[in-house]
């Protein structure tokens, strides 16, 4: 852990920086959809596939992104991911077929999970102590939630300065590709080189035993938590229509179909706040049951 309060801070706000802006290009699909479909002349279902493609991929890199980031320093994963990942978006910007839209949503599965989901994690487990985990984490999502939403209304902002909807999503797509790259440049700044074995302060991560390994896995509740997560998760990704929802079923512009996805954003950070309030009051199983609840309702 960085030892002076400047350098703290520092580093997690480059981990905070980095945490949103590798995923803006990923995800351009919740705020530009339609757009996209003009852009690249390509149908929902095309765009659903290309979706499908990164999903695919990132499933298959999280089971690895563990086991990498326990062997490569999380410095030099972080900045490879949003280097890469950045690079990948100005590629976007020339607008390439269908069939390379398809295999750089795969590359973006690799280098936005296999090489960075686990390593952010562990660089944010490291900056806290052991006894302030929710708190280091709670900082980091809140953080992630804010910074998304200034930069989704910075987009918005400049896809409206321009006359043609083309012009503005390759502004837009440039605009989130330098948003990764000066990310690579705080992480390469301000995040300190760690062992492999994961520790800052010496005495690294020991590795979970086979055997307690399928322990967990035979523990039903550990299934149960995967399923809520899933459905939470599943939430979430629903939200991603909302832009194309407004935008035909109320005759709105794509302007205002930005506008909103930037918006939900800006809740983002309120929520996160809110829903740890709530948690500690009413007990998390409660608070997660009640969201269910005001989700299926709204």
């Amino acid at each position: 852990m960085p030892n002076t309060k400047r350098t703290r801070w520092l580093y997690m706000a480059s981990l905070i920086l980095a945490g949103d802006s590798i995923y803006l290009l990923p995800y351009m699909r919740k705020s530009y959809q339609t757009s996209m479909q003009e852009l690249f002349d390509v149908t929902f279902t095309q765009l659903g596939v290309m979706n499908s493609m990164f999903g695919l991929l990132a499933i298959c890199a999280y089971f690895a992104g563990g086991w990498l980031s326990d062997r490569i320093s999380t410095r030099k994963l972080l900045v490879f991911s949003l280097f890469a990942t950045g690079v990948g978006g100005y590629y976007m910007a020339t607008i390439p077929s269908y069939p390379m839209l398809l295999a750089l949503h795969a590359f973006w599965g690799i280098s936005t999970i296999l090489t960075f989901w686990a390593a952010l994690i562990k660089a944010a487990r490291l900056w806290g102590t052991p006894d302030d985990q929710g708190k280091t984490f709670g900082i980091l999502d809140a953080g992630r939630g804010l910074v998304a939403a200034v930069i989704l209304t910075s987009a918005v902002w400049v896809f409206s300065r321009f006359a043609l909807v083309s012009e503005g999503l390759i502004a837009v797509i440039l605009l989130y590709s330098s948003a990764s790259i000066v990310a690579g440049f705080f992480v390469l700044a301000f995040v300190p080189e760690d062992p492999a074995d994961g520790s800052l302060v010496g005495g690294g991560m020991q590795s979970m035993p086979r055997g307690q390994l399928l322990m967990v896995l035979r523990m039903p509740a550990v299934w149960l938590q995967a399923f809520i997560i899933l459905i939470a998760y599943w939430l979430y990704i629903g939200t991603f229509e909302f832009a194309t929802f407004g935008e035909k079923a109320f005759d709105q512009d794509k302007v205002f179909g930005a506008t909103l996805g930037a918006f939900r954003e800006w809740l983002r950070p309120m929520s996160a706040i809110a829903a740890g309030f709530l948690a500690d009051r009413i007990r998390p199983t409660r608070a997660v049951a009640l969201a269910f609840v005001i989700s299926a309702v709204g």
